[in-house]
């Protein structure tokens, strides 16, 4: 027998990992919480919806994948994880595995997001410092549970 084998056995295709999140942005914390916004496209309203089914149970976070973002979509992916971390850091019911979160994430966008947006992919160190930041913030935001800017966003235009 393979030395490997008796080491890990390989789950069923399909039975570990029902929902895999790939995230292609840095701000959006849907890869991490049960929360997510659909779009209909012939009348532009967007939808949310909320449900722990919507909790990914893999989410891959390469930043091989954002380092050719444009500047407005780091800029606005940015402030969205900047919101997150805000947000989840003031909850009423933020604890201290949120605020710890919350203030990591906020700690590596204020150090790194000027240089992710000025310097773009020549700054690999900076785009991927702040895609964890964001990553981070939706972990942060989910454990703290969600407050009123991302529903009233979608109100106000955003």
């Amino acid at each position: 027998m393979d030395i490997r084998k008796r080491i890990y056995k390989f789950p069923k295709m399909g039975v570990k990992a029902k929902m895999i999140a790939v995230t292609t942005t840095s701000g959006n914390r849907f890869r991490s919480d049960s929360v997510c916004r659909v779009t209909d496209d012939a009348t532009g309203q967007k939808y949310p919806l909320a449900d722990y089914a919507l909790t990914p149970d893999m989410a891959i976070v390469d930043a091989n994948l954002v380092m050719n973002m444009p500047k407005s979509l780091c800029a606005f992916g940015g402030l969205d994880a900047v919101t997150h971390a805000l947000e989840a850091y003031v909850s009423v019911l933020a604890n201290e595995y949120s605020d710890g979160q919350a203030l990591q994430a906020l700690k590596l966008l204020k150090e790194y997001l000027p240089a992710s947006y000025h310097e773009g992919a020549k700054n690999p160190v900076a785009r991927e410092r702040v895609h964890n930041a964001a990553t981070i913030a939706g972990i942060a935001f989910a454990n703290a549970f969600l407050g009123v800017c991302p529903l009233n966003g979608p109100q106000a235009g955003f």
